[in-house]
C-alpha cells in the first residue's frame, strides 16, 4: 500500500508547462548567441542585466586580447568597460531575464523568438 504513494504521477498545470518551455527557449538563445544575464537584488526596477559577450569581445578587440576578453567575468568586463558598453547597447536591462534579453536583442539586431 505504501508504495502506491511513491508511484502517482505528478500533475503538471499548463501554466508550468508554458513556464518550464519559456524557461528552455531562454537557455537556448543565451547559449546559442552567448548572452549572459545577472539579476541585481539592490534595485527595484530594472534589476536584469543582458550581455553579448561575442559582440563585446568583438568591439573591444582594440583594448584587451581576445583571451583576456573571453576570460573576464560578466562583471569584470562591466567594471572596465561599462561607459563603452553602454554607450555602444551592448547592455540591456528589463525587469525580468526575458525583458533585458529582449531589449538586448532589438538593440544589436541578434534573431531570436522571445
Amino acid at each position: 500500500m505504501s508504495d502506491m504513494l511513491f508511484n502517482v504521477p505528478k500533475n503538471v498545470t499548463p501554466a508550468q508547462t508554458r513556464r518550464a518551455n519559456r524557461r528552455a527557449n531562454l537557455k537556448a538563445i543565451k547559449r546559442e548567441h552567448g548572452i549572459e544575464t545577472h539579476r541585481s537584488t539592490s534595485v527595484e526596477t530594472d534589476a536584469w542585466m543582458a550581455i553579448c559577450r561575442p559582440q563585446i569581445v568583438k568591439a573591444l578587440s582594440g583594448y584587451e586580447t581576445e583571451k583576456a576578453l573571453q576570460e573576464m567575468s560578466m562583471f569584470d568586463l562591466f567594471a572596465g568597460y561599462c561607459r563603452l558598453i553602454e554607450e555602444w547597447k551592448l547592455v540591456a536591462y528589463g525587469d525580468t531575464e526575458a525583458e533585458a534579453m529582449l531589449n538586448l536583442c532589438r538593440d544589436n539586431n541578434i534573431p531570436a523568438d522571445l
